[in-house]
């Protein structure tokens, strides 16, 4: 079990280096892969939570704020904002943290609906027991 999980239970990080494959024809990281990486954190934060098979319902809109380059990091943010029957709600933040910057900038941010599934690809009710109180 990761330290992270045991100190809050409603997060989950992770860290990605930008490689040449993840580049754009202009040489910045490819909006797609960013969007990609967004989406894995909060599926994860969503399947530890509710250890139940879960799906993305809604992204909504990503505003890009940054450019984000080959060989800056970039750290991504998972956040439990709201549980209900048998959806939860996630905000995603992504920060650059490049190899000459002080502070990490934010390049983007997101929120995402993840559906809890039965065995027979339907929604079902969230029945992990919460470990925590979410501000609904």
């Amino acid at each position: 079990m990761s330290m992270l999980y045991e100190k809050n239970p409603l997060l989950q990080t992770t860290t990605k280096i930008v490689m040449m494959q993840d580049l754009n024809p202009y040489g910045n990281l490819f909006g797609g892969t960013l969007m990609g990486w967004m989406d894995q954190v909060a599926l994860m934060l969503a399947v530890r939570y509710t250890r139940q098979h879960c799906v993305t319902a809604k992204f909504s809109e990503i505003s890009f704020k940054e450019p984000v380059q080959l060989k800056d990091m970039v750290e991504l943010l998972a956040k439990i904002v709201k549980v209900g029957t048998t959806s939860i709600t996630i905000e995603i933040t992504a920060y650059k943290l490049c190899f000459r910057c002080t502070e990490p900038t934010l390049v983007a941010s997101a929120t995402a609906v993840f559906v809890a599934l039965n065995d027979e690809g339907r929604p079902e009710p969230i029945i992990a027991a919460p470990m925590f109180e979410v501000e609904n």
